[in-house]
């Protein structure tokens, strides 16, 4: 019994980095795959006395405790699969894939247009993004936070690589970041410019991406993104990756 009524338990906590950020105080809450909803409510109202805006939830599985979530007011924003696949690649395969693929350190001198084209790109990486998605997300503070990730990447603090994929005019057409956790490589952003999908490119940069977890020691591959982004769910099942989990994400706005 006290197994079942502490995996009913929703747990919640205050997000500091993305209060900042937003500028208004900013929770995350965990819901069991059964949600109670006049526990709901009671948190609900208890955040909104204390002044939050905004909540995330997360749910794994539960389509009528969806029912419930979005009965209250949970705005479902999106489906989030975590995709894993093994690192095994044989010494041949250590280079990257083409010349055309470069490494950028983060002492690598960059141009402010170069850099552009690249928070551009990372704009496209999170066209499917929840902050993209949330009509009550503004359209600013979305390529804001994208535009910081790609440059806190660029600078080796939330990526140990960053990949960009250059046309023959130097350009970059694509980019994609690493990131080592534990003995797990992590892909965090991946883009490919809309004029020039459909050239493997996309593969190109996956396939670079687990030369350089191979290189880092790492032993498992993983990445995240949303259901309902198609394109990059094949890409990841094309070069061998298969879905770990899948939850599924709302918004309150108090």
């Amino acid at each position: 019994m006290k197994d079942h009524a502490k995996n009913n338990q929703i747990n919640s906590k205050y997000l500091e980095w993305d209060s900042g950020f937003l500028g208004f105080p900013v929770w995350e809450m965990s819901l069991p795959e059964k949600v109670d909803e006049s526990q709901i409510k009671k948190i609900l109202e208890e955040k909104r006395r204390a002044g939050v805006k905004l909540i995330y939830a997360h749910l794994s599985g539960a389509e009528k405790s969806s029912e419930v979530i979005e009965r209250e007011g949970g705005l479902l924003v999106d489906r989030k699969l975590t995709f894993s696949k093994t690192i095994e690649l044989p010494s041949p395969f250590l280079e990257l894939p083409d010349t055309e693929i470069k490494r950028l350190a983060s002492e690598t001198s960059t141009t402010k247009v170069y850099e552009q084209k690249l928070i551009e790109l990372a704009w496209e990486a999170g066209h499917f993004s929840r902050f993209r998605l949330d009509p009550q997300f503004p359209e600013l503070k979305f390529k804001e936070l994208y535009r910081t990730w790609l440059l806190r990447s660029l600078a080796g603090e939330m990526a140990k690589v960053v990949l960009v994929k250059e046309n023959p005019s130097g350009i970059p057409v694509g980019f994609v970041t690493i990131n080592l956790v534990g003995s797990i490589g992590v892909i965090g952003l991946i883009a490919v410019d809309s004029s020039c999908r459909g050239q493997g490119i996309g593969s190109q940069l996956v396939r670079g991406a687990l030369v350089e977890m191979y290189k880092l020691g790492a032993k498992n591959a993983q990445v995240i993104t949303q259901r309902e982004n198609q394109g990059a769910c094949l890409l990841y099942h094309r070069t061998g990756f298969s879905i770990l989990s899948e939850v599924v994400r709302y918004h309150f706005w108090l």
